[in-house]
C-alpha cells in the first residue's frame, strides 16, 4: 500500500517579512528524497507568493529580480510586544484556506513540518494544532531551525509528536522509517522537490552546507556542524534543470561560506554558467567573504551574471572584529568592493552588512562603520542582531537580558535591539542609512 506524507511551510509571524528569494530548501530536499523512495508527497507551502489562491484573488507584484511582498494579515500582538507601536502580523495563506488544503488532500501517514527562526514559532504551533483538529492520529514530525536550536521548548510546548534536530541524517530516516513503517535511507545528492510547486519564479540554491567559521553570535555551526562542499557538477546540473524546467533567471546562493573551501568550487560554477550561455541573474543574499574577493574573481562574477551582492563586515572596528573571530577587516572589504567595481559593479549592487544589537557596539561605532562603508560608494545594509541559543553571544547576552531564556519570541531581531539602543535613536540611524544609500547609484 502506498504511503504519503505532507510537508507543511508554515506560517511568519513577525512585524516585517519579505520573499528575498526563500524557499523551506530543507525540507523540499526531504521531500525529493521520500519521492525517491517511493513515498506519494504533497506540500502546503503557506508562503508561496505564487500560489492559486494568491493568484485568483489578487494581483501578485512582481518586484526586482523575483523577489516580493507576502500576503499578511493583523493579529494580536504577544505580551512581549504590547508596549511597541508596532503591528504584529501572520504572514501566508489564509486560516480557513490551510485548513480545507487538510481535508482536501488524500490522509497523509505522516505530516513533516518545518520551522525557521526561533520566534517564528507562533506559526508552527499553529499549523500543527489545525493539522492534529483536522487529521487527528496522523503522526506530526516537527524539523528545521526553531527545533534544532530550541528543541527542549519545542518539545514541550508545539504539540508535534516527533520533534528532529539538524540536518537529515540516518537517525532521522530511522525515526521516519518507523513513522511510515517503511525502510528509508538516506541517498546521494537529491534534487530538490520544486515540482511541488505551480509556479517557480527563482532559484534558490546551496553550493555547500555550513560554515568553517565560528562566529560568536552565529548559529550556523549549530545547524550544520561540519562543512561540507557539493560537487560542482551537481550544482550546475540544478541550475540548469531550474533554467529548462521552469525558465527561471533569477538564482540565489544562500550559502554561509559561498567562497570558502578547496577546489574553486564557486569559479567552476561561475565558468560552467558562462560556458553554457546562461542568461541569469545571480544573488548572495546571505553574504560572501571579502577576504576571499580577487580581481579574477569579480570578472567572473560580472560574466557570470551577479546582480546583488551582499558581503559581512559587522563593524570596522579591528578590536572589535577580533572578538568576532577576525574573519573580516574593513582593508578586505574596501579592496573587494576595489575589484568589484573594476569588474564593472555598480555601487547600488553591492551591499555591506552593518550590525546593531551587541552592547559592545555603541552607537558612535556603528555610526563610524556606516560612515565608512557610505565612503566606500556602496550600499550600507544594517543587519539587527536576534539571539541565537547555543552560541557565546547568547550566553552573555542571557546575563544581562534573561528573558531571552525564557521564550524564543525574545529573540526577534526587530525589537531585541531597543534592549541595547533606544527605539527612537535606532530609528534615527536607520533613517540616515536610507538616505546615503539614496546617494549611491
Amino acid at each position: 500500500m502506498k504511503k504519503r506524507a505532507l510537508l507543511i511551510n508554515p506560517w511568519i509571524y513577525d512585524f516585517a517579512a519579505y520573499d528575498f528569494w526563500s524557499k523551506p530548501m530543507g525540507l523540499l530536499t526531504i521531500g525529493g528524497e521520500l519521492k525517491r523512495q517511493g513515498i506519494e508527497v504533497h506540500l502546503i507551502d503557506c508562503l508561496d507568493r505564487h500560489d492559486p489562491y494568491f493568484q485568483k484573488r489578487f494581483k501578485v507584484k512582481e518586484k526586482k529580480f523575483g523577489t516580493g511582498k507576502y500576503y499578511f494579515e493583523p493579529v494580536s500582538k504577544p505580551t512581549y510586544f504590547q508596549h511597541l507601536p508596532l503591528r504584529y502580523k501572520r504572514y501566508g495563506l489564509p486560516e480557513a484556506e490551510f485548513a480545507r488544503r487538510l481535508k482536501a488532500f488524500p490522509r497523509p501517514d505522516a505530516v513533516l513540518i518545518t520551522s525557521g527562526m526561533t520566534y517564528w514559532y507562533p506559526g508552527v504551533f499553529e499549523a500543527i494544532a489545525l493539522v492534529k483538529e483536522r487529521l487527528p492520529g496522523v503522526p506530526i514530525i516537527l524539523g528545521g531551525i526553531f527545533a534544532t536550536l530550541c528543541p527542549d521548548f519545542a518539545r514541550r510546548n508545539s504539540g508535534a509528536d516527533l520533534v528532529l534536530t539538524g540536518r537529515p541524517r540516518e537517525g532521522f530516516w530511522k525515526a521516519l522509517s518507523r513513522v511510515l513503517d517503511r525502510h528509508l535511507e538516506a541517498g546521494g545528492e537529491t534534487p530538490v522537490l520544486f515540482d511541488l510547486y505551480p509556479r517557480i519564479t527563482y532559484l534558490t540554491i546551496f553550493t555547500s552546507f555550513g560554515c568553517p567559521f565560528q562566529c560568536p553570535y552565529c548559529g550556523a555551526h549549530l545547524l550544520q556542524p561540519r562543512f561540507q562542499e557539493r560537487e560542482p557538477d551537481g550544482v550546475m546540473d540544478d541550475i540548469i534543470r531550474a533554467v529548462k524546467h521552469y525558465r527561471i533567471r533569477d538564482v540565489a546562493f544562500f550559502d554561509d561560506a559561498l567562497l570558502v573551501g578547496g577546489g574553486d568550487r564557486f569559479e567552476q560554477i561561475l565558468d560552467g554558467i558562462i560556458n553554457n550561455y546562461l542568461d541569469l541573474n545571480l544573488h548572495s543574499p546571505n553574504g560572501i567573504h571579502p577576504r576571499f574577493v580577487t580581481e579574477g574573481l569579480a570578472r567572473k562574477m560580472k560574466r557570470a551574471g551577479f546582480k546583488t551582492i551582499r558581503m559581512g563586515l559587522e563593524t570596522w572596528d579591528e578590536e572589535l572584529q577580533s572578538k568576532l573571530g577576525g574573519k573580516v577587516t574593513g582593508d578586505e572589504v574596501e579592496r573587494a568592493v576595489a575589484y568589484l567595481k573594476h569588474a564593472g559593479f555598480q555601487g547600488a549592487e553591492i551591499g555591506v552588512y552593518v550590525m546593531g544589537g551587541l552592547p559592545e557596539f555603541s552607537v558612535e561605532e556603528i555610526r563610524k562603520t556606516v560612515k565608512l562603508v557610505h565612503g566606500l560608494g556602496v550600499q550600507v545594509r544594517l543587519a539587527q542582531l536576534s539571539p541565537v541559543p547555543g552560541t557565546p553571544v547568547f550566553d552573555r547576552l542571557k546575563e544581562s537580558f534573561p528573558f531571552i531564556e525564557e521564550d524564543p519570541l525574545t529573540h526577534n531581531n526587530t525589537t531585541f535591539i531597543y534592549n541595547v539602543i533606544p527605539r527612537e535613536e535606532w530609528q534615527g540611524i536607520k533613517g540616515w542609512v536610507k538616505e546615503l544609500n539614496a546617494e549611491v547609484g
